[in-house]
């Protein structure tokens, strides 16, 4: 006997299997988010590891350890010794020693592009490193060199508002110029992958045209942008005395820091409890709300050699807890004091903290309730002499 029976699913069947493999989504995504949370900062840790050898290596080269920012006129900034700005309430007497590499400007992640597989990155670069900036509007290269004197120093070119002009050997704006510049290239080892709000070609407004002498040529930049490959890390800077605003109140006790040439002998603290190099988290919403400069994504790139540079793109201190925040109820910053200070706090993408390199080339994690004083401050001291408390959670 035959029936006319249907095959098929019912619908509360199917609502059946819906709800199930719902259900079963619900349970594997976060397995999938903490394999890729884990491989990321697995990463992370290889990135720092790499840097932190690679500073190693430069000093079995040179000796010393690679500078934080080389400046080789320092006269540029010694007029800033026992400057008191009463405007901003801070006093600075801290002058920075003359520069280890004499007659170039480059930073600590340029210095070790040859350690970490970049040297024909570095060879692109190496040219401009003598290039000097021109600000001034009063006074040009070309004016004085066709009066037949010598090329002056960017000392003895610049004054713009009463102050002298933060230049000196201003390498970036040449080897970022263009999209295709060298100071553009993307370095995967520069790159965490939790640092989610940072694009890996950061595109800069540039508000004026440039004029450099690169050692044998006029060179005039003229692209309304300039371009940086993006940097997840930033050196350890040690501390500041006063409010985090530029080189200006640092101690100049950190690893890196301005025209630093520091060697292993100078770290008396011991090299597995001084601080190398750090993560640097870029997303801070009221920080890209109340900014000057663009969002907290933008200040990066590993390709910069400016003077505030020092501070504001490529170093940090331990002056702040990891993963601080500009306050949700700041609205305006107008002397930048908080700016600088987010942009010189260590954090990252990480949950409940960040990643730090060691000068031994150890990489340790420190979580966001790492004590400040008792614990961050002195890691980041490398002749201190403090003493971490037992149990500090490093």
């Amino acid at each position: 006997m035959r029936t006319n029976r249907r095959i098929g699913f019912t619908l509360i069947e199917i609502l059946v299997v819906i709800a199930i493999i719902a259900v079963l989504i619900a349970l594997l995504l976060p397995a999938v988010q903490n394999v890729r949370a884990a491989a990321a900062r697995v990463q992370c840790v290889n990135n720092l590891k790499q840097l932190a050898l690679a500073a190693y290596s430069y000093h079995g080269d040179k000796g010393r350890f690679p500078p934080g920012l080389n400046v080789a006129d320092p006269r540029n900034y010694a007029s800033y010794c026992g400057y008191d700005n009463t405007a901003l309430n801070y006093t600075y007497y801290t002058c920075p020693p003359p520069a280890p590499v004499v007659g170039q400007g480059l930073n600590f992640f340029q210095a070790v592009l040859p350690n970490v597989e970049q040297a024909n990155l570095y060879q692109q670069l190496a040219p401009n490193f003598t290039a000097k900036l021109r600000l001034s509007t009063t006074i040009t290269y070309q004016q004085v060199t066709a009066s037949g004197k010598t090329l002056p120093s960017a000392w003895d070119l610049n004054t713009y508002g009463g102050y002298y002009c933060e230049t000196g050997y201003e390498t970036m704006n040449l080897n970022c110029a263009s999209p295709t510049s060298p100071g553009a290239a993307v370095v995967p080892t520069f790159i965490c992958p939790s640092d989610d709000n940072l694009n890996s070609l950061i595109t800069y407004p540039n508000t004026s045209n440039y004029t450099f002498w690169n050692g044998s040529a006029f060179v005039t930049t003229t692209d309304p942008n300039l371009y940086f490959g993006a940097n997840s890390y930033a050196f350890n800077l040690g501390t500041y005395y006063g409010p985090v605003q530029y080189w200006y109140g640092q101690n100049l006790d950190g690893m890196y820091f301005f025209n630093s040439g520091v060697r292993v002998v100078d770290v008396t603290d011991g090299t597995s409890n001084t601080i190398a190099l750090g993560e640097r988290y870029h997303r801070d919403p009221t920080f890209d709300k109340i900014s000057s400069i663009g969002t907290l994504g933008n200040v990066s790139g590993w390709a910069w050699t400016h003077t505030p540079s020092v501070s504001v793109e490529l170093g940090c201190a331990g002056n702040s807890p990891i993963n601080w925040l500009v306050p949700v109820s700041t609205t305006t910053d107008p002397n930048h004091v908080l700016q600088c200070q987010r942009t010189s706090t260590f954090g990252s993408g990480h949950t409940g903290g960040a990643n730090f390199a060691f000068v031994d080339g150890s990489v340790r994690f420190l979580s966001d309730s790492t004590d400040v004083t008792t614990v961050l401050q002195p890691l980041c001291t490398r002749a201190g002499g403090e003493v971490i408390p037992n149990g500090a959670g490093f």
